[in-house]
């Protein structure tokens, strides 16, 4: 079995063992094992942020604008599954709520979107997009060597500041 974590277009390691029960010695065998394709579930969420999704982001990131209004001040944070943390952000006198979550190749290669138009970010992982949400919130999901996670924020500019952010953070193990 493959393990969790594997991220496609990498190498991954995993073992088949063969043997032979018969009374004979077998020859020009050939071992086949067909992977399967599956781009639905999660990597395993202690491949990004060392496991820790709440470290994905530090009270010194939110030091930048939100939503045009000010600029922002974590006032907390709250663990929401063990691949998802929200982050308690005020600007100008108003909450914001920050998630970063683990995500799927699948969420990346088909975002869920209210926009037409998909904005490609080159300096941030390894590849990212960024979409507008149905919650006027914005979302910049990244590829990064050891997975996908999701950044989403209440505009663009935030978004992709703590998606590059996060970015350099998400290869600890």
């Amino acid at each position: 079995m493959v393990s969790a974590g594997v991220v496609a277009g990498l190498p991954a390691r995993y073992r088949i063992t063969v043997s032979n029960d018969g009374p004979a010695t077998a020859t020009d065998v050939v071992v086949t094992d067909t992977l399967p394709v599956d781009n639905t579930a999660t990597i395993a969420p202690e491949t990004l942020f060392g496991g820790e999704p709440c470290s994905a982001l530090v009270a010194g990131d939110f030091s930048i604008t939100f939503a045009g209004v000010a600029i922002g001040k974590l006032t907390g944070f709250t663990t929401l599954a063990e691949d998802a943390c929200g982050y308690d952000v005020r600007a100008g006198g108003t909450d914001y709520v920050v998630i970063v979550q683990a995500e799927t190749a699948d969420d990346f290669d088909h975002p869920v979107t209210t926009a037409q138009a998909i904005d490609k970010f080159s300096d941030i992982g390894e590849e990212a997009i960024g979409v507008a949400r149905g919650d006027d919130s914005y979302e910049v999901l990244v590829r990064v060597s050891n997975g996908y996670f999701s950044v989403t924020s209440p505009d663009k500019g935030s978004a992709r500041a703590l998606a590059a952010a996060a970015a350099d953070r998400a290869l600890r193990v």
